[in-house]
C-alpha cells in the first residue's frame, strides 16, 4: 500500500507526522475472535514499512479463518489507507485454512505420542504457511502444523527450546519415513 510518491526528503520529512499519525491510528491486531476453538479468528498486523523507489510502502498480513472474514478485512483495509490518501493494491492472496483431523493428523499424532508420550490436538490462529501449502497443491491435501516449543513468542524474550527442535525432527524424519513406507 502506497502513501504517498516522495520526491524530496523535506517533502517526506514535512508528511512524517502525519504517516506516523497514520500508522497509530491503523487497528492492528486480532479483530475477531472464534468461541468454538478458543482462538482468534480474524487479525491483521502491519508487517513491512519501506521506501522503494522514492515510494513509502505499508505491507500488512491478513489472517482469518473464513474467507469471508479475510475479504471484509482487505476491504477495510483498502478504504482505511485511501481515506487518507493512500494508493492502495492488494496481493499474494491466500485461503483461510480451517482446522481438519484427518488420517494424516493422525499418523503425526501416532508419532509425536511416541516420542512425548501425551499429546493432544489444538488449533491456533497461525498456520498461515500450511493454509499457503495446500492452496498450492494440484490435488487436495491434509495438513497439519507442528514445531518446537516457544516461550514468549513475539517479544524480546522469544526463545526456542533446543531440545524440542531435535525432537520435532525426529518426528519429521519418522512422518516422511511413514510415509514413504506406505507409497
Amino acid at each position: 500500500m502506497c502513501i504517498k510518491r516522495v520526491e524530496y526528503k523535506r517533502e517526506y520529512i514535512k508528511n512524517g507526522a502525519n504517516i506516523v499519525k497514520a500508522l497509530h491510528a491503523f487497528s492492528q491486531g486480532v479483530r475477531g475472535f472464534d468461541k468454538s476453538f478458543n482462538i482468534p479468528s480474524i487479525s491483521i498486523n502491519l508487517g513491512v514499512v519501506c521506501v522503494d523507489d522514492g515510494i513509502l510502502k505499508i505491507y500488512c498480513s491478513a489472517r482469518a479463518m473464513k474467507n469471508e472474514d479475510l475479504i471484509n478485512l482487505a476491504n477495510e483495509t483498502k478504504s482505511f489507507f485511501e481515506l487518507i490518501g493512500c494508493k492502495t493494491s492488494q496481493s499474494n492472496w491466500h485461503k483461510p485454512w480451517l482446522p481438519n483431523i484427518g488420517k494424516f493428523a493422525n499418523m503425526v499424532k501416532k508419532e509425536m505420542l511416541k516420542v512425548y508420550g501425551d499429546v493432544s490436538f489444538c488449533t491456533m490462529h497461525a498456520g498461515l504457511e500450511s493454509g499457503v501449502l495446500i492452496q498450492r497443491q494440484s490435488k487436495k491435501i491434509e495438513a497439519i502444523t507442528i514445531g518446537p516449543t516457544i516461550r514468549f513468542p513475539h517479544s524480546l524474550r522469544e526463545e526456542c527450546d533446543l531440545d524440542s527442535v531435535d525432537r520435532i525432527s525426529l518426528i519429521v524424519e519418522r512422518i516422511i519415513d511413514g510415509i514413504n513406507t506406505v507409497r
